[in-house]
């Protein structure tokens, strides 16, 4: 009686453990912030055309999503420029600071995934990366445009 006991005791902490993980976490907070009706969201659109300057056409779109107290929690952006593939981005943001994101690069048709990468993040620091398609983008990339965004579209 008391092995099976101790057995008990043991596998209902571990899966604690793992229900309070920084993972799961996150995965929560994403979908509290996805079906928040009472946040604030911003969409911009914006066009590149070519011209004598520069060969970029194209163009994107990106939402900006703010809590009460106008801090960005989520951005979405996607674009979609002549140099570059189609490209979304997918950041959110706890107390200011990037806690994941997902990065979709599709090919030049636009009917295929070339990447698919979620990465999770506590103190700027990378704790976990899952990759869909082998296609490598290091993290630190991603936070330099997680904080492109940010800067950009802070109030």
């Amino acid at each position: 009686m008391k092995k099976k006991l101790t057995i008990i005791i043991i596998l209902s902490s571990l899966i604690s453990c793992v229900s309070s993980s920084p993972i799961s976490g996150i995965d929560r907070y994403i979908k509290k912030v996805d079906v928040q009706k009472d946040y604030i969201e911003t969409i911009t659109e914006y066009n590149i055309e070519a011209s004598s300057e520069h060969d970029l056409n194209g163009g994107g779109k990106v939402s900006v999503m703010t809590d009460n107290d106008g801090v960005i929690v989520r951005i979405l952006a996607y674009d979609n420029e002549s140099y570059r593939k189609p490209t979304n981005y997918k950041f959110y943001y706890q107390n200011g600071n990037l806690i994941f994101s997902n990065l979709v690069i599709l090919n030049e048709a636009r009917n295929d995934t070339v990447t698919d990468i979620d990465y999770y993040f506590l103190n700027k620091n990378l704790i976990k990366k899952k990759n869909r398609k082998q296609n490598e983008i290091h993290s630190e990339y991603i936070l330099e445009m997680s904080e492109y965004y940010k800067r950009h579209y802070e109030n």
